[in-house]
């Protein structure tokens, strides 16, 4: 009897333990399908957006603090026609990446990356010292 009652405890903590899983792995899948934006910018591309709204972001930083409102929307604007992206898309697409660190840690590697490699070129390009003729 005793066999008995053990042998259907176990039987109700295994049928238990497998709803728990299967009802988070649902949760999971659901958790992602519903925060996916519609109109999601793939990787590659949010890695080419964001390193150019970092580099408006820092060109931002010489203007007064009056301009900068006015011509932040300017080049935030710039850089969306550029890469053909709306704006409502690139900050649904920020929103669910950052969502993710460990995709948000790829992504800012490869902003990283892509910076590094514009500034080695930077560097070796030669160096015109003669000021803008007016």
């Amino acid at each position: 009897m005793i066999d008995m009652i053990n042998k259907s405890t176990k039987i109700v903590q295994l049928f238990l333990l497998f709803i728990i899983f299967i009802g988070a792995a649902s949760c999971e899948s659901q958790k992602d399908h519903i925060n996916r934006p519609k109109h999601l910018i793939d990787m590659k591309k949010m890695v080419e957006v964001m390193k150019d709204v970092h580099l408006a972001e820092a060109s931002l930083q010489t203007f007064k603090i009056q301009e900068k409102d006015s011509i932040g929307k300017l080049l935030y604007s710039h850089v969306f026609r550029i890469h053909s992206v709306r704006e409502i898309d690139f900050y649904e697409s920020l929103d669910y990446y950052s969502d993710q660190p460990e995709i948000m840690d790829v992504l800012y590697d490869d902003i990283i990356k892509e910076l590094k490699e514009e500034e080695e070129k930077l560097k070796k390009a030669p160096k015109n010292n003669k000021a803008p003729q007016r």
